[in-house]
């Protein structure tokens, strides 16, 4: 699944040391139109990972810079996604 994303925001051609922060930005639009909260915190660390191996394993000459766009989704966003069934204003259970 993770492949997939970064094909679709990335290309199939581009290497590494090209990518930049809004690279990673548009990555996480991509991940937010078929993703949902949790999901999508998942797949950011995953990412963030992946990159963190190759700098850390010497495959990368120098650590990426994800910007201030590629951030997991808060814990109120995941928590309003979890739960989407309130009731409405006005309405008492018995």
């Amino acid at each position: 699944m993770l492949h997939f994303k970064f094909d679709s925001a990335f290309g199939k051609n581009r290497l590494v040391v090209e990518l930049t922060a809004r690279d990673f930005g548009e990555l996480r639009d991509v991940m937010a139109k078929t993703l949902g909260p949790a999901t999508r915190k998942l797949e950011i660390a995953r990412t963030r990972a992946v990159f963190n191996y190759g700098y850390n394993m010497d495959l990368i000459d120098r650590p990426i810079k994800f910007g201030p766009d590629f951030k997991a989704p808060g814990g109120k966003v995941r928590e309003r996604a979890a739960w989407p069934f309130r009731p409405a204003a006005g309405f008492r259970s018995c």
